[in-house]
């Protein structure tokens, strides 16, 4: 489903499900990253749900994101302050993740595929960590954009590890607000 003209990355709380025809192969990304291939097969075929709050804490706006799978298995669950401070996080398939979040306008964003597509003036979220261990950046813009004539969701990921870089995008339906 169309997101709402009301859903924003500041209004943003709700479940959302990954729209798999609309978005791009996670394997190239993933195989980038040091996934072992039954881990990433088993993340790719998943149809991931996210079931995300939004609050201040400590005076700073957090997004917190549950992950359910097939069933409502529970998948994972990331805090994300929006003050881009680094913060290390444990993830059981990618490893420990040196990370930062915040909001962030188009024209502040250098990578044109980062940067393009959209939806005017509406505020987006960056995130962008590294593994040391696995030798990988990532960085990531969340926002909105037109799929298709209806607004979605979108999370657009470019990752690097030494000269490789990978970039796809994955696409987001609506589902409820919270």
């Amino acid at each position: 489903m169309a997101a709402p003209a009301s859903a924003t990355m500041k209004a943003f709380a709700g479940d959302w499900v990954v729209n798999k025809g609309l978005s791009d192969d996670l394997d190239p990304m993933l195989k980038l990253q040091g996934i072992a291939w039954l881990v990433r097969k088993a993340i790719t075929t998943q149809t991931v749900t996210l079931h995300v709050k939004q609050y201040e804490k400590d005076s700073v706006d957090t997004l917190e994101t549950g992950m359910t799978g097939a069933a409502g298995l529970k998948l994972a669950t990331e805090i994300r302050p929006l003050d881009w401070e680094f913060r290390e996080r444990a993830n059981p398939a990618f490893g420990t993740i040196n990370e930062k979040t915040r909001y962030i306008q188009e024209a502040e964003i250098e990578d044109a595929f980062l940067r393009e597509g959209w939806c005017p003036g509406e505020d987006l979220m960056e995130c962008w960590g590294e593994n040391q261990q696995r030798g990988w950046t990532g960085n990531q813009v969340w926002g909105f954009a037109m799929v298709k004539g209806e607004r979605k969701h979108v999370r657009k990921f470019v990752v690097a590890k030494g000269e490789k870089v990978v970039k796809v995008s994955l696409v987001y339906d609506f589902v409820r607000k919270l």
